[in-house]
């Protein structure tokens, strides 16, 4: 089974509500941020190192791990292969994504060898919790950039004069 790591350090840097935004408490959320986006560039580092070993393992496979650069929190899945060597699966909708969890995964596990569909799990597995870790730290970069701009907006206010 996959171990989920806890956030490195992990600090919650909420602005103080009785405070009004500063410089400093905008660094501070600066710096956060920082720390999220080199967590996110080393997890596509992993991530990507998953698909090459999958890759690398089942060069021909009926289908494959690839990271979506689309704006949902589920960076890596699997498409279904669009190479008509696998169509007699009656698999729907090749070069499709697919949930080995799901229904078509099922039918799609089911054409492998015992050994292989084992060794797939495992992939599933470090896939799924690569996107647990990955979309936790999405949706942090996605706040911490929201907040920082609104406490730069409120700091500005604040220096007019409430202006």
């Amino acid at each position: 089974m996959a171990q989920l790591a806890e956030p490195a350090g992990w600090d919650p840097a909420s602005p103080d509500a009785a405070q009004l935004p500063t410089r400093k408490s905008i660094v501070q959320l600066a710096t956060r941020l920082a720390t999220a986006e080199a967590r996110r560039a080393t997890l596509f580092k992993k991530g990507d190192r998953l698909i090459h070993e999958f890759k690398s393992k089942y060069p021909d496979a009926p289908a494959y791990l690839v990271r979506y650069a689309d704006r949902t929190l589920n960076d890596y899945r699997w498409r279904l292969s669009g190479h008509a060597k696998w169509r007699h699966l009656g698999l729907p909708d090749n070069k499709a994504a697919v949930e080995l969890t799901g229904e078509v995964g099922g039918k799609l596990l089911a054409t492998l060898p015992a050994a292989a569909r084992l060794d797939w799990l495992r992939f599933e597995a470090r896939r799924q919790a690569m996107n647990f870790e990955s979309a936790m730290t999405k949706y942090e970069v996605m706040r911490l950039r929201s907040l920082i701009e609104r406490q730069e907006i409120l700091r500005q206010l604040v220096r007019q004069g409430g202006a």
